[in-house]
């Protein structure tokens, strides 16, 4: 008796799928080279789209654009420029300590080793729960975000049309560096600080918390344009001498802090202010009183001299 064992082999081409999750890479179906830049499409793609190491094994690729995934996970070892487009939803995985995998980027003949610490981060009509780690200049369209929570240094930051849960800028812009807001709810600004030679503006936008020393302008160029504070915790705005701060259209109460000279964070509120006054003008409104009564004084006692004494008067008929 023959006994047939029947084989049955799947053969996928294209990208690599596993568990249900379909990877970014060359050669995938959804993708295509342009010149250096990595195109993707995933408009009829149902499964969960995963960016990880693309590029790793091929340094010619210099940017990534992924469109239309419906879920999109980023892993935290993919140092590339990345833009995302109408993205539903976009996961990006946040480890401490990370830092990009070594790697060249290859145009025909001439390679240089990549600049990670210029690397861009874009989004339009996409959601976002974080924003890569890596990023040092960021711009989004359109996009809600749960957390923009970063701890390197920003080489400019540009948020339009967007609704962010947590702002939070570990380090302060410095010289050269810009950040700009406009027509954006935030939530929560926990940290945005200013440093010498930098750029912030906020147009047309609502921060619905600023958390206490939220906003410290150490120095650089700062606009508010027609935006709006709703709560404000304690010196939730400080002001350096080193920073320049225009303010029009504002919709709200705030009270600006003065920052201390010696520039380390710390603020001083009107309050402060006050009481040092007081305390330097009541020594010294002492002393011109003092002085007032002793002149005073001397001046009745020698009047009271001057009425005591006796005086001749001698008339001298005429002749």
């Amino acid at each position: 008796m023959k006994v047939w064992h029947v084989v049955v082999v799947w053969c996928v081409c294209g990208g690599a799928v596993t568990g249900g999750v379909k990877e970014v890479a060359i050669g995938a179906s959804e993708c295509q080279m342009k010149n250096t830049e990595l195109h993707c499409d995933y408009t009829d793609v149902e499964q969960t789209v995963s960016v990880s190491n693309v590029g790793v094994n091929d340094p010619t690729i210099t940017r990534v654009v992924l469109s239309n995934a419906r879920h999109l996970e980023v892993s935290v070892a993919v140092c590339i420029n990345l833009t995302l487009q109408a993205v539903t939803q976009a996961q990006v995985a946040v480890e401490e300590g990370h830092e990009c995998r070594e790697r060249q980027s290859c145009v025909g003949d001439q390679c240089e080793g990549n600049n990670y610490d210029s690397l861009e981060f874009s989004a339009n009509n996409t959601g976002l729960d974080h924003i890569p780690g890596w990023a040092t200049k960021i711009h989004l369209d359109h996009c809600r975000a749960t957390s923009l929570a970063l701890k390197n240094h920003i080489q400019s930051l540009y948020v339009a049309n967007s609704d962010i849960k947590v702002l939070d800028l570990a380090n302060p812009l410095d010289e050269g560096s810009s950040a700009k807001l406009v027509s954006t709810n935030i939530h929560t600004l926990q940290r945005l600080h200013t440093g010498p030679g930098s750029r912030l503006e906020l147009r047309q936008s609502t921060i619905d918390v600023l958390a206490s020393q939220g906003l410290v302008f150490n120095g650089g160029h700062v606009e508010l344009v027609a935006s709006a504070v709703v709560t404000v915790m304690d010196k939730g705005l400080a002001l350096g001498s080193r920073a320049t701060f225009h303010i029009r259209g504002f919709s709200g109460h705030i009270q600006i802090h003065v920052l201390d000279s010696n520039n380390e964070g710390g603020c001083k509120n009107s309050d402060d202010i006050y009481f040092w006054l007081f305390i330097v003008l009541v020594p010294l409104m002492t002393i011109i009183l003092a002085a007032l009564i002793l002149v005073e004084c001397v001046r009745k006692r020698r009047r009271s001299r001057y009425l005591g004494q006796s005086h001749s008067y001698v008339f001298h008929k005429p002749t």
